[in-house]
């Protein structure tokens, strides 16, 4: 029970330990990131590159937009011991879903108004489609969170970047333009879920 792992004399260790497997897992991320960046950007161009940042950054305050602590609460009400909470974090999944899908759609169909590129527009697809896997992930991992399994929430996040890293190497290799460097979180946060799903088996099921 997560009220039981809360109120056992062992969370306070475990926090701290989470926490600082946190830090590692955070800094290995951010090592993988700085082994892509460069390659990345060399080979898109400033054009390109300009494009695939530009995406990144709606994608990404679309993102903080629909979340509006969205997982704060699903991880306070979860860790409540509430007997609904497991059709409590499939309606937050849903919400989430629905509002990201949906805030995505209308920012594409304006930018396809205003005449931006068509790299721009389906861009935001592809990367908003990235973001909806990897939200649907995080959101019913929100248990982990709620448990104290921060290591385990780490060593995922972890994973997601390693893949992420790897996808964009392999596209550089094969001289791939914007686009499928804008899918990639698609696959990566595909990977996130699936491990989710595993950690997660037989305690909340993903579908």
């Amino acid at each position: 029970m997560v009220t039981d792992t809360l109120d056992s004399a062992d969370a306070g260790a475990r926090f701290i330990r989470g926490s600082l497997a946190r830090m590692v897992g955070y800094g290995a991320s951010l090592m993988a990131s700085i082994v892509s960046a460069p390659l990345v950007i060399r080979h898109l161009g400033p054009s390109d590159y300009g494009y695939f940042a530009t995406v990144n950054a709606i994608v990404f305050i679309v993102g903080g937009f629909t979340e509006g602590g969205l997982n704060t609460l699903g991880i306070r009400e979860f860790a409540s011991g509430r007997p609904d909470r497991i059709q409590l974090l499939r309606n937050l999944v849903g919400l989430r879903v629905t509002g990201t899908a949906t805030v995505l759609a209308i920012v594409a169909i304006l930018a396809a108004l205003v005449g931006a590129p068509r790299v721009i527009v389906f861009g935001v697809l592809l990367g908003g489609s990235g973001l909806i896997v990897t939200i649907t992930a995080e959101n019913y991992g929100i248990p982990l969170s709620a448990e104290l399994r921060i290591t385990t929430i780490s060593i995922l996040g972890l994973v997601q970047q390693v893949v992420l890293t790897t996808i964009y190497v392999v596209l550089v290799v094969v001289g791939a333009r914007v686009l499928p460097f804008l899918a990639a979180t698609i696959l990566s946060g595909g990977v996130l879920l699936a491990g989710t799903a595993m950690v997660m088996r037989g305690q909340v099921s993903i579908i």
